[in-house]
Order: structure tokens, then C-alpha cells, then sequence
């Protein structure tokens, strides 16, 4: 069984349910406690974090409802296997323990997800547009008082209603809730500001063309623009910062 001092780190926040939550997922997400493991009970977790049995019981269901740990009323607490059980809850709770910081691999991982789910929007806003579609597209991108990072969202939001599958729209909603605190990473070079207001035309363009292999290859091209010059600028600094 795992030793209970493994969790004996300083709280320092407010709600402390959601502190122990984050170091008992980062353990579980780092490998340190493999899936199968039983926890430390209750009153053994309580004294090791230094809280009462109620704020750890609290901490434990937040993490089962993230599909990291299974209650076995009688027989005790149980490590799952995130990588068969977890859900986008995980990705978001990940993000928000990462004390003002998101791991590189999670954030490119992030990246690779939002890039094959926008390529395949791309082409089927081509397919399924419709000239009022056109009209609202068209005006934000002519629209000279939106800041480029949100008029860049406002593309891609546009482009997700268009394809009328409502999974998509709300998949990118789910990325976009980082993409929005991290556009800086992309956006503070002028030379990608051009690229990406070059995109804008090209994309509209072809989905007024209903042209849906053109709209995939756009979409396909700067969203590799993108995630090369994120790349680059993340090899000369740290970790990228919420």
C-alpha cells in the first residue's frame, strides 16, 4: 500500500479540497502511483495533508468525478487508469494545477487534438455553408476594431457552426478555453499576425468556393504555421504561462 507520507507537501491555498485533489492527480499523471493502487484511508491522508477527514473525502470525489480514482465502499479507494477512463474534465484540471504554468507536452498534445478537428471543420463549413454564413464570416473579418487574437477566434468559432455538428462546436470550445489565455505565445511576432490575417482571406475564399479540399489544405497550413512558430518561441523560453 502506498505510504501516506508521500503526500506530505505545503497547502498554501484557500480551497484546500482542490490543492490535495491537484497533488494526488499530478502524482497519478506523473506515473508515481500506478493504476490499481489502493490509497491511504481517510484519516491516514487527513493527518499526512494536515486537514480534516471531510476537505480529503471532498478531494477524493472531485478526483472520481475526473475518472482518476474508484470508490469501493467497504474495500477503500482505488487508482483507475486515466488513460482508458479519463475525459476532457481531466485536460482542464490538469491545466488549472499547473501553478500559473502548462507542461509542454500537454499543451502540444492540446495543439495536435485542435489541428485535426479544425482541418476537418474546414472542409465541411466548405460544404455546408450558407450565404448568410458567408455574410456574418465575411464581416468579421473585415471588422478593423477586433483584436486580431479574438477575431482569429471568432474565425474559427464561425467556421465550427457552420459544419452544424454541434460536437464540434463545442470540442472547440473546450480548446479554446486555453488557445484564448495562450495566443500571446503566437501572436506578440508581427510576422505571424500577417500569416494569420493572410489565412483569413484564403479561408474565406475557399469556403465561399465551397471548395472543400482547398478549405482543408488552408486550415491544414496554418495551423502548422502556428504550432511550428509556437515551437520555436517555447525552445527560447519556459514553460508557457496562463
Amino acid at each position: 500500500m502506498t505510504s501516506p507520507k508521500i503526500f506530505a507537501e505545503p497547502l498554501t491555498r484557500i480551497r484546500l479540497h482542490e490543492e490535495i485533489a491537484g497533488v494526488i492527480e499530478g502524482k497519478i499523471i506523473r506515473g508515481e502511483i500506478q493504476p490499481g493502487t489502493r490509497l491511504p484511508s481517510e484519516r491516514e491522508l487527513a493527518l499526512s495533508f494536515g486537514v480534516n477527514r471531510a476537505t480529503v473525502r471532498e478531494a477524493i470525489r472531485r478526483l472520481e468525478t475526473y475518472d482518476l480514482l474508484e470508490i469501493q465502499h467497504g474495500n477503500g479507494v482505488y487508482v483507475k487508469d486515466f488513460a482508458m477512463n479519463s475525459n476532457l474534465e481531466l485536460i482542464k484540471s490538469i491545466i488549472a494545477h499547473g501553478n500559473g504554468s502548462v507542461n509542454k507536452d500537454i499543451f502540444f498534445s492540446l495543439i495536435e487534438a485542435r489541428n485535426t478537428l479544425c482541418t476537418e471543420m474546414a472542409g465541411l463549413a466548405a460544404k455546408r455553408r450558407t450565404e448568410k454564413d458567408l455574410a456574418e464570416l465575411g464581416k468579421v473579418i473585415q471588422d478593423s476594431y477586433i483584436s486580431i487574437q479574438e477575431k482569429d477566434l471568432l474565425v474559427h468559432q464561425l467556421i465550427a457552426r457552420f459544419t452544424r455538428n454541434i460536437l464540434y462546436i463545442i470540442l472547440l470550445n473546450f480548446f479554446n478555453q486555453t488557445y484564448r489565455d495562450l495566443s500571446y505565445l503566437y501572436f506578440n511576432n508581427e510576422k505571424n499576425v500577417k500569416r494569420t490575417e493572410k489565412f483569413h482571406k484564403d479561408i474565406f475564399k475557399a469556403i465561399n468556393n465551397s471548395d472543400v479540399l482547398r478549405a482543408r489544405s488552408i486550415m491544414k497550413e496554418i495551423l502548422e504555421f502556428t504550432e511550428n512558430a509556437t515551437r520555436e518561441y517555447l525552445n527560447k523560453t519556459q514553460e508557457p504561462k496562463l
